[in-house]
């Protein structure tokens, strides 16, 4: 889409040119004197992201107004708006990329913010307030531009700010304007510069020639993008317009809007309770250094009061009856998203990724039992990027910790328990966050002495083991009463993660370690053998199960909170409703040096070890030998019979779907599942917007060395036929289709796409969308991924299969491989009829696994493949194997030479 800013900012600041503006204008904003009149409503506030766009949503929401950020009616404003403008443009007769007279708005069109003017009361505000899921009406708009799936920002684009005009001519305006340098070293810090990257690859800001964008660049777009805005300002007095000076704006806003400055706070992206919010001119470093300060005093108090914690009773504690068809992690999971929709509440994992690429949000709670996982969770978020901690934070223990401010919290403490035992009311008043002092880890374990955070106190995001079973202080959030309502007074929009285990498994791990010492800790020091009989594994089975339904049970009736469950044994949804890579889950040992307390799943410690060094003393030997001696092995592969192979029956020509039908319908059934679709996010590495790995399942001459150049044109490490003879299936070196002068020339590079996965060869046939088995192999290890089938007319795809290398490899297929079991005598229409099955077998695949990425396009129109993938539609060219770099693709269209 087009765009334009004015080529400088003028340089002024907010006060002179709202100055300059009431000079020009009939009607200042500053001329009224009452709320109602100094603010006309819808309220568009036109700054861009990291100039306090969610301070003033909570500043508008504080004065009474109700107030959008970036969503509204589960969609991004930025979306919605650019849809209606779309269809205003083809009201009028206009290409929607058409902007020759974008600025002419007096032929008939649609409102700007038809189906973009509510949202549903759920966030910030508890369950039990009356307003809580029902729809309102918003006034006020703020973070209104959106860099996908189509970049579109109303202040930028061409058109945008005269199509809200001409719909709402007197509406406020409101604009803050940072200082350029901290409004870059905002955007740069946040999510790495995820939206600088967008805006410069999407949507070709800040524009210029240079390839390279410099700091000063983004300065220079910042300042002309207020420019824009001003000179439309002075140019439509009937807009009620506002400029302040973000760093100001405490001090100068109440004149123009009526709302009191107290209203005006710095508060972090996701959070407005007190705890997450400063007053203008207060740090965070100075309000966390007060919250450490309360929390000594809190300890100081409660010494002073000579608190005998060894002879101080059990805390009281509850778990409810297990129903007897108790349901599983998935079909929890399903259940409870069902009543969030219901409830209009929008799952984390169907939005965009937020900080860090993690889609959940923080801080996370991770209430599995000990010997459930919580190590492995650990360190599945630390390699995720993600500061976690176990068992301890700082030099305490979590649930110590948690415990000391949850006594603090009840204003009574112990007496509070007395009241328990007296039948009096046991209800939570206000007072600690149960964080306090709680919130940081010291950077010491698990990474080198010479790494530069080490000894570093860094911010957690993410508890695991937050329990505590030492005499007289034994606490644990998700048993103890009151212990899962406290983290839901202080952080009602977290997230709150549970992993279950084989109940059996659990039982024998938490006896074996440690002698069985959890256990008679919690029976000796908790008092949970009261509900338990003698404590036999019977009782402690019941045990386990009441926990997780205690946990179910507060997840559905406390829905602003975010609950993910899974089951160890399959955790295959943790990439999906994490954004971390399921690479990063694996069987975590608590204890261990950072190399040695992870292992992959499936082995144990001593099974990974033997089969590590027989796996290491292998690749030496193998490095030894030339690829011509691994040939030689001693197996009789001509004499090995075929494995076995099937295919559905083919639907009739009539009611056999085209690709883009079959996409739909696919689309239609994952959104009913709840499961977002990757290519309406944001793209992630390299750009890319699929999960990898990717296998490219098309058959031979179908496309598969057009896909493989196709990624490599996207800088995606691509595979065609063959990887590394002497490597895993993983790698490939680096020498086809590269000059020698190129860096990467010579080295192995991990693979992220697969294409012609097959085998023909005697005794050896195998392709893993054919033969039985092969794609659920696939997904038993990769339920995440992604896979692409690109088909092709049938009858060119048999002409072409004759062709090449006069129809070998049909021949072989029917004679080594067998396929000619099911297609006759193997005549054209036999064939026609195997390779319409061949698609069918995916796509019946694709309809049953729904966590796996699927895209289907048709070889002859894959105009569709760039919104797919994020790769350019450029790189899709028309590519004959075994060519030279510069000789292999041509351009869709041309013949060959």
């Amino acid at each position: 889409m087009e765009w334009s800013l004015p080529t400088k900012g003028s340089g002024i600041s907010s006060e002179e040119f709202m100055a300059s503006l009431q000079k020009r204008q009939l009607k200042s904003a500053a001329d009224a004197t009452s709320p109602q009149r100094r603010l006309t409503t819808p309220i568009f506030v036109l700054n861009l992201p990291k100039s306090g766009t969610e301070t003033s949503r909570d500043y508008f929401t504080c004065g009474g107004y109700e107030s959008s950020h970036t969503y509204v009616s589960q969609r991004r404003i930025g979306t919605c708006l650019f849809d209606n403008w779309s269809k205003s443009q083809a009201l009028r007769g206009n290409e929607v990329h058409d902007l020759t007279a974008a600025k002419d708005y007096t032929d008939e069109q649609i409102d700007p913010l038809q189906g973009c003017n509510s949202i549903t009361k759920k966030y910030y505000i508890p369950p039990t307030d009356p307003r809580y899921g029902k729809n309102v009406t918003v006034q006020v708009f703020s973070d209104i531009g959106t860099p996908n799936p189509t970049c579109y920002y109303p202040t930028i684009h061409n058109g945008g700010l005269e199509y809200l005009h001409s719909y709402y001519p007197n509406a406020t305006w409101v604009v803050f304007v940072r200082n350029g340098d901290d409004w870059y070293d905002s955007m740069k810090r946040w999510g790495n510069g995820s939206l600088l990257k967008q805006w410069k690859n999407r949507c070709d800001f800040p524009g210029g020639t240079n390839s390279i964008t410099s700091e000063q660049d983004w300065i220079n777009f910042y300042a002309r993008h207020t420019e824009k805005i001003r000179q439309f300002a002075l140019e439509h007095s009937s807009l009620n317009y506002i400029e302040v000076e973000l760093e100001s704006a405490h001090t100068t806003l109440e004149k123009y809007t009526g709302i009191e400055s107290k209203c005006w706070r710095h508060c972090l992206p996701g959070r407005t309770d007190d705890e997450k919010c400063v007053q203008i001119g207060e740090k965070h470093v100075e309000k966390k250094l007060m919250k450490q300060k309360m929390a000594k005093s809190i300890k100081a108090a409660s010494a002073n009061a000579k608190i005998e914690w060894d002879k101080s009773p059990p805390l009281p504690w509850s778990l409810p009856k297990v129903p007897e068809n108790q349901k599983n992690a998935f079909e929890f999971m399903s259940e409870l998203a069902k009543l969030k929709h219901k409830h209009g509440i929008i799952l984390p994992w169907e939005l965009d990724e937020g900080v860090h690429g993690l889609k959940l949000p923080t801080p996370i709670f991770i209430l599995n039992l000990p010997k459930s996982g919580t190590q492995t969770l650990t360190e599945f978020f630390k390699c995720g990027q993600i500061e976690s901690s176990h068992t301890y934070v700082r030099q305490i223990r979590t649930g110590d910790c948690l415990r000391d401010n949850y006594l603090a919290d009840t204003s009574v403490g112990f007496n509070n328990y007395s009241a328990k035992k007296l039948g009096h009311s046991y209800n939570i008043s206000s007072g600690v966050d149960p964080l306090s002092g709680c919130d940081e880890v010291t950077k010491k374990y698990h990474i080198p002495r010479t790494h530069p955070d080490f000894g570093k106190n860094v911010s957690v995001l993410t508890y695991s083991d937050i329990g505590t079973p030492y005499p007289g202080r034994c606490f644990y959030s998700s048993i103890n009463d009151g212990g899962l309502e406290h983290l839901y007074k202080y952080y009602p929009n977290s997230t709150i993660m549970y992993l279950t285990r084989d109940v059996n498994s659990w039982y024998a791990s938490a006896t074996k370690w440690n002698e069985g010492r959890i256990l008679k800790s919690w029976k000796a020091r908790c008092g949970f053998h009261g509900g338990l009989n003698t404590g036999s594994k019977e009782d402690w089975v019941n045990f386990y199960h009441a926990h997780t339904e205690k946990i179910r049970q507060f997840a559905k009736e406390h829905l602003s909170m975010t609950y993910v469950e899974m089951e160890l044994e399959d955790a295959s949804l943790i990439d999906y409703y994490t954004g971390i890579h399921a690479n990063c889950f694996k069987h975590c040992l608590p204890g261990k040096k950072a190399n040695e307390t992870c292992k992959p799943l499936g082995y144990n410690t001593s099974e990974y070890n033997s089969i590590k060094n027989n796996h290491t003393e292998s690749i030496v030997k193998s490095e030894e030998r030339e690829t011509k001696v691994i040939r030689k092995k001693k197996v009789v592969v001509d004499n090995s019979p075929p494995l076995p192979w099937t295919l559905p029956k083919v639907q009739v020509p009539e009611n056999r779907k085209n690709a883009t039908e079959f996409m739909s319908e696919l689309a239609e059934l994952k959104r009913t599942h709840g499961i977002s679709i990757p290519w309406e996010r944001d793209a992630g590495a390299h750009g890319l917007k699929l999960p990898t790995p990717i296998f490219i399942l098309n058959l031979p001459k179908s496309g598969t060395q057009t896909l493989t150049e196709f990624f490599k044109c996207g800088d995606l490490p691509s595979t065609h036929t063959f990887v590394d003879p002497l490597k895993n299936c993983d790698t490939i070196e680096a020498k086809f289709h590269v000059p020698k002068s190129h860096p990467d020339f010579g080295k192995n590079v991990s693979v992220l796409t697969y294409s012609d996965i097959g085998t023909p060869h005697p005794g050896r046939c195998f392709y893993s969308s054919l033969n039985d088995g092969g794609l659920e192999h696939l997904y038993k290890y990769y339920p995440n991924s992604t896979i692409m089938l690109v088909t092709r007319e049938a009858n060119s795809w048999y002409t072409s299969m004759t062709k090449w290398n006069e129809g070998r490899l049909l021949a072989k297929w029917k004679a080594r491989c067998g396929f000619h079991g099911s297609i006759g005598d193997g005549s054209q229409e036999d064939w026609v009829n195997f390779y319409h099955a061949h698609t069918e077998k995916i796509r019946n695949f694709a309809l049953t696994h729904l966590t796996m990425t699927y895209i289907e396009m048709e070889l002859e129109d894959a105009s569709m493949i760039e919104h797919y993938t994020g790769v350019d539609l450029e790189c899709f060219q028309h590519c004959l194997p075994g060519k030279k770099a510069g000789e292999m693709c041509r351009p869709l269209g041309s013949k060959s030479p």
